[in-house]
């Protein structure tokens, strides 16, 4: 048994750079005035992701609008509504994004309709949808739903289905959600 000193061996941390960035000693270029052309899988990964990226900052914005909701705002827009009515409708607009991405697309929308039991025909329900969707997201964000139920509260005669939706809860469409598959056959709703 010797006497030689150990050392415990430090990895050097991971990093992911182009080796154009160091000298050959592998000391960082500071002052490298060459600009680095991207490879053809960076520009392929690049052109791939960026729709992805745009995707999902809309989707930030879009839940932001509902999280970060100006009240005072929407009170002034909407006079027909107290602000407890708001936070129920915010409820209930939480309930119908099922995927939480801020928006209700059309296929969420048919869905909850559903659940509701709603008997509009796809067209019917396509014309408001797109007669709601004011910024043409394919997505009815939280202003868009609250002027939809505000509409349906005017005319709740033309829109049948629809106006279930202000005479119930988001409760249901959860309860609806919650329950496993063969809960739902037996109830009849799968």
């Amino acid at each position: 048994m010797g006497t030689s000193l150990k050392f415990p061996v430090a990895d050097p941390p991971l990093i992911y750079e182009r080796a154009g960035v160091y000298s050959s000693t592998g000391e960082r270029r500071l002052k490298s005035k060459k600009v680095l052309e991207k490879n053809a899988f960076e520009k392929l990964t690049e052109e791939m992701f960026s729709s992805i990226h745009n995707e999902r900052q809309e989707m930030i914005k879009a839940r932001e609008k509902v999280t970060d909701t100006n009240i005072p705002m929407l009170l002034q827009k909407f006079v027909n509504f107290k602000e407890q009515d708001i936070s129920d409708l915010k409820d209930q607009f939480l309930a119908f994004d099922i995927n939480q991405d801020g928006l209700i697309d059309f296929n969420e929308l048919c869905l909850v309709l559903d659940e509701l039991g709603d008997t509009s025909s796809i067209e019917n329900r396509k014309e408001y949808f797109l007669e709601i969707d004011e910024d043409h997201s394919n997505g009815v964000d939280f202003e868009e739903f609250i002027t939809l139920i505000s509409r349906v509260q005017e005319e709740s005669d033309q829109m049948e289905g629809i106006d279930q939706i202000c005479k119930n809860s988001g409760k249901n469409a959860k309860r609806v959600r919650r329950l496993n598959v063969v809960q739902q056959m037996q109830y009849g709703l799968f």
